[in-house]
């Protein structure tokens, strides 16, 4: 599965405007654009976020097409919207008359985790449980990936302030942007 390597955004809008991939020696570019949403998406939207948001408020919405939906919603809540043999998401879709597609917010494989973030002189320190000492985490601002770490012995991991991974945190906490940990 290939990721971009470059997600080029509108300064103004934070919209993503083009992602750049690179296959072997070349470089691809690919401009992303936004479908709009017909009158009748927005209303079906409007009511498919009300059951949806039930389970999670922080629910995500996508249309593949008129009767096909993508929903994405916290790693925590899958199996509950889900339901025992899926009776509950197809419940869902009966009533709704479209296709659901349950996916993770985030995409990681792990559980999320608790942690303490600390600004020391030259680092931004993230602080776990000393359980977790030896374990790979996956840091994400929002939902989206920031890097993967390796928890030291002390139950920490440190970032330069002066890297660019440093500064993306720093900049999180100041905006209060939700910082996750998956591992």
């Amino acid at each position: 599965m290939a990721r971009p390597i470059v997600e080029a955004k509108d300064f103004e809008t934070g919209n993503l405007e083009y992602e750049i991939y690179t296959y072997g020696d070349q470089t691809v570019i690919i401009p992303v654009k936004k479908k709009k949403m017909t009158g009748m998406q927005k209303l079906a939207s409007q009511r498919i976020k009300n059951e949806i948001r039930k389970f999670d408020p922080s629910a995500e919405i996508e249309f593949m097409s008129d009767n096909n939906v993508v929903v994405k919603v916290g790693n925590e809540v899958i199996p509950k919207l889900i339901g025992r043999d899926g009776k509950t998401i197809k419940n869902i879709e009966d009533r709704l008359g479209v296709s659901i597609e349950v996916q993770p917010l985030v995409e990681s494989m792990g559980k999320e985790i608790g942690f303490d973030v600390n600004e020391t002189g030259a680092y931004m320190v993230l602080t776990f449980d000393k359980k977790a000492s030896g374990k790979n985490a996956n840091i994400y601002i929002e939902n989206e990936y920031l890097f993967s770490a390796t928890i030291g012995r002390a139950g920490q991991i440190k970032v330069s302030k002066s890297s660019d991974l440093g500064k993306s945190l720093l900049r999180a906490i100041t905006t209060k942007k939700q910082i996750k940990v998956f591992v």
